[in-house]
């Protein structure tokens, strides 16, 4: 049986889901349960490691790149939530930076879940190809070989690759138990709700798909 969150863990939770509803347009849905398995101290640990890692994705690769390494490793870990939200955050960058569709749609994550880690892989690297992200697709493989600890060598991008691996590793303990259908882009860039209204249009869904 889950443990109950104390008086003052219930009202904390509602000041950040009202926060969060704020800034990103709905409550996170794993919040309740990062501050059940960890406490306060714990996600403040965890949230401030999970923000810094992000900052220096995207200060490095922009946030279309960033977030879809991210939202790959979170495909390796079985976790829906994180892995089609940040494919969802890349796929809107890049419509409002571009005017076009990223070459891999976000509601094909619950799809991809049910192949082997190698079908997943293969997918995402020719689409990337395809797209003309050559240099994404082996950042991919290689964010993949160093997930499975069969890497050789080291490389510029390890340091990132390896503590996104990490901060999402550690996240996917509480965000895995969020439902299929509870999956939404969490970047502000979503509160522009002309793109958002855009985008889905461009995928043909009048609204979110539930997966």
């Amino acid at each position: 049986m889950s443990r109950e969150l104390t008086l003052a863990q219930r009202a904390f939770v509602r000041v950040m889901d009202a926060l969060s509803t704020r800034v990103l347009g709905h409550p996170l849905p794993f919040l309740r349960e990062l501050m059940r398995t960890h406490g306060f101290a714990g996600y403040r640990t965890i949230t401030s490691t999970i923000q810094r890692v992000q900052e220096q994705c995207v200060q490095r690769y922009g946030p279309v790149e960033a977030n879809v390494l991210i939202a790959s490793g979170a495909l390796w870990n079985g976790c829906r939530f994180c892995s089609r939200s940040h494919l969802w955050n890349a796929n809107l960058h890049y419509l409002r930076d571009t005017g076009t569709l990223f070459p891999i749609d976000d509601a094909e994550v619950p799809r991809l879940q049910r192949l082997s880690d190698e079908e997943v892989l293969q997918y995402i690297t020719q689409r990337l190809h395809e797209g003309g992200f050559a240099a994404l697709a082996q950042r991919v493989e290689r964010l993949f070989h160093l997930k499975i600890g069969d890497a050789t060598g080291t490389t510029d991008d390890d340091p990132y690759l390896l503590a996104a691996i990490a901060a999402w590793d550690w996240m996917a303990e509480c965000t895995i138990v969020v439902e299929e259908d509870q999956a939404f882009p969490t970047d502000p860039v979503a509160r522009d709700r002309a793109l958002y209204a855009r985008y889905l249009q461009a995928r043909g869904r009048a609204k979110p798909d539930s997966g």
